[in-house]
């Protein structure tokens, strides 16, 4: 592995993918674990391709689903609610909770998930139904 990407032989913009290394069990989530794989290393950085301007095919990894690439996760406020919409429309959900259980504590990331889908996508999305029926038959 190397500590910074290589460019493809007799070329300028495409890069060799990093090598992915199987024995470790989680996505990278701390520069910590980058220091532990890599201790040799002068720059321990864990991170998307986009931050060491590079394509997102650069890594070898589009097919994956378990990487989002810092799309879904709540580092701020808007991509919170999106990461909680996302979850409301059960579009990929499941994904979703197994990254934050990498990332943190299991339990807490089962618990939350689940009740977010059951209350928020089942109960809470039959009540905005009802009243949106309610509505148009009373018209």
């Amino acid at each position: 592995m190397t500590e910074e990407p290589e460019l493809k032989p007799g070329s300028t913009d495409e890069y060799l993918p990093w090598e992915i290394n199987y024995d470790v069990d989680r996505l990278c989530s701390s520069d910590a674990m980058c220091k532990e794989y890599l201790p040799d290393a002068k720059v321990h950085k864990c991170g998307k391709p986009l931050d060491f301007n590079l394509p997102v095919s650069s890594d070898g990894v589009n097919g994956q689903e378990l990487i989002s690439f810092d799309i879904i996760n709540f580092n701020n406020l808007m991509k919170g609610m999106l990461t909680i919409f996302q979850a409301l429309t059960l579009e990929g959900w499941s994904l979703m909770m197994y990254n934050m259980m990498d990332a943190n504590v299991p339990t807490i990331s089962i618990c939350f998930f689940c009740s977010l889908v059951i209350f928020g996508a089942f109960f809470t999305m039959n009540l905005v139904l009802a009243q949106i029926m309610d509505s148009f038959y009373s018209q």
